[in-house]
């Protein structure tokens, strides 16, 4: 659906100066724009409509700081992008990895230490076995080679970050996979 945000733009001035007669064609064309937008952002349908109406009262909350010279649309696109981030935090469906905490090294030994009989140590070079090319080439450089993360980034032609996430991951999964052998 293709909205007149111009028009939208002047309606909603007018439910700013407190016109109770703009204030239900207002609330009915940005809650279908809104629905839109949070389903274009892989939302839940029954989410969607709960974060639409949480949408719509922060809006006809912040009504006064919106600014007539600025775009209407990009206003109310930054209240609902927040209110979605504000959703995923509280409902944990967006996880977030500190990426300065990856590459320093474990307080713990390493896993290898750890499972120090013949099924451990055969367990892990089994995994590491089954790991896709790349990442066994980054943990033979990182593990055995004990090359930088900027060295291992130049020699693999993937960025840093790239690097320091893949390694993450297979710590993750290496202890996963470990902790269910120990048990």
């Amino acid at each position: 659906m293709k909205f007149n945000w111009k028009e939208i733009e002047i309606d909603f001035v007018t439910y700013q100066h407190g016109d109770p007669q703009i204030v239900e064609k207002i609330f009915i064309l940005l809650g279908k724009h809104i629905e839109t937008h949070l389903r274009l952002k892989g939302t839940k349908t029954e989410d969607a409509l709960d974060l639409c109406q949480d949408v719509l009262i922060k809006i006809h909350k912040a009504r006064h700081s919106y600014d007539p010279k600025k775009p209407l649309k990009a206003w109310v696109n930054t209240i609902t992008s927040r209110t979605l981030i504000d959703h995923w935090r509280k409902t944990k469906k967006a996880t977030f990895v500190d990426i300065h905490k990856i590459d320093q090294p474990s307080k713990q030994a390493s896993l290898v230490d750890q499972v120090s009989n013949k099924q451990g140590v055969s367990f892990v070079q089994t995994k590491i076995n089954s790991m896709k090319p790349i990442d066994q080439e980054i943990v033979s450089l990182y593990a055995h080679d004990g090359k930088s993360m900027d060295e291992i980034a130049k020699q693999t032609g993937i960025s840093k970050i790239a690097v320091k996430m893949r390694l993450f991951r297979i710590r993750k999964s290496l202890a996963k996979h470990k902790s269910k052998l120990l048990n």
